[in-house]
């Protein structure tokens, strides 16, 4: 029984999320995370790894597509985390989704 009490907030917040408009979720997901300067503080390469980031690859996988070694596919993951201003992963894909918006009509 006590651990339908400890899911109850979960799956309440839950519920919260999916009734989020996609503008609202971006929001929610970035509220920590400062708006990116104008200028694109990430690289080339940087932006190749973002994407991957984004569709849920791992930092092996990205050595691998990249043929690069791991420690530099952290590396790069960590450098997008840090000129963001991010915290996680996930929130590459809000900044990616948040900028793709802006620049739409």
């Amino acid at each position: 029984m006590q651990a339908q009490f400890e899911h109850e907030p979960l799956a309440a917040a839950m519920a919260e999320g999916r009734m989020l408009t996609v503008d609202q979720a971006l929001d929610e997901a970035l509220a920590d995370a400062p708006r990116s300067p104008r200028s694109d503080p990430l690289t080339a390469r940087e932006r190749e790894v973002a994407a991957l980031v984004v569709s849920g690859h791992t930092n092996r996988q990205i050595a691998a597509a990249f043929v690069i070694a791991e420690p530099t596919a952290e590396r790069h993951v960590a450098n997008i985390l840090n000129k963001l201003g991010l915290h996680s992963r996930a929130q590459i894909g809000a900044v990616l989704e948040r900028e793709r918006r802006d620049q739409a009509p």
